[in-house]
């Protein structure tokens, strides 16, 4: 089984970057990530969806019925 480090670098495979510009013939080099710009992106998104859960839990708190005030 890959762990998620390799499957990150997998991106940085020149095997990888062959398929991906064979599959796509105007893609270029530059425009293929690469393993740093992968972890910023999923550490991004990751921190976005965070938030928006974090919001949601606290919003969900308010709104249910409690013995104790939560809010």
């Amino acid at each position: 089984m890959l762990k998620c480090l390799q499957l990150i670098c997998v991106v940085e495979l020149l095997e990888f970057q062959l398929l991906c510009l064979t599959l796509h013939p105007t893609l270029t080099d530059s425009e293929i990530p690469h393993h740093d710009k992968m972890r910023e992106s999923i550490i991004y998104h990751w921190k976005k969806a965070f938030g928006v859960l974090k919001v949601e839990l606290s919003m969900s708190l308010c709104i249910l019925p409690s013995p104790l005030p939560l809010c």
